[in-house]
């Protein structure tokens, strides 16, 4: 298998990694208040890897792509920032918020996901499109 035939492959476990921890998220369960080393709950680092996961996947198949692989770098560097951007903008590792800051890290938060989102929706449609017309070309 190539290198290239790999990116699927790579892309579909780091969806696997985000669709899990979104699953653990969303069910609520008690071990997301679980404190890791340095009082960081569990938590947040499954929502972060939300984020990894999704933007992650996007740029493994948009990177071959010019704008939109740039695009996707650009959403995975603020992937990469969440954890240290809400621990900053919450002062406190638990990520809870007071004032304009709760506001501030919503918005950080619901822009990120929907980029990430779209970034992998796009990319998902290209690589699909892209391997269809290899496909024909090939027969």
């Amino acid at each position: 298998m190539t290198t290239h035939g790999r990116i699927p492959l790579y892309a579909a476990l780091l969806l696997l990694v985000a669709a899990s921890s979104l699953f653990a998220i969303l069910s609520g369960a008690d071990y997301l208040s679980a404190m890791l080393p340095g009082g960081l709950p569990l938590g947040n680092v499954l929502a972060a890897l939300v984020f990894l996961g999704m933007s992650g996947a996007g740029y493994l198949l948009a990177k071959e792509r010019r704008v939109l692989g740039r695009i996707a770098a650009i959403v995975l560097a603020g992937s990469v920032l969440w954890l240290p951007v809400s621990v900053a903008l919450a002062r406190n590792a638990s990520l809870n918020f007071a004032g304009w800051n709760g506001t501030l890290w919503f918005l950080f938060t619901v822009g990120l996901f929907f980029a990430a989102l779209g970034v992998l929706l796009f990319a998902a449609g290209t690589a699909v499109r892209s391997a269809r017309k290899a496909k024909n070309a090939a027969e």
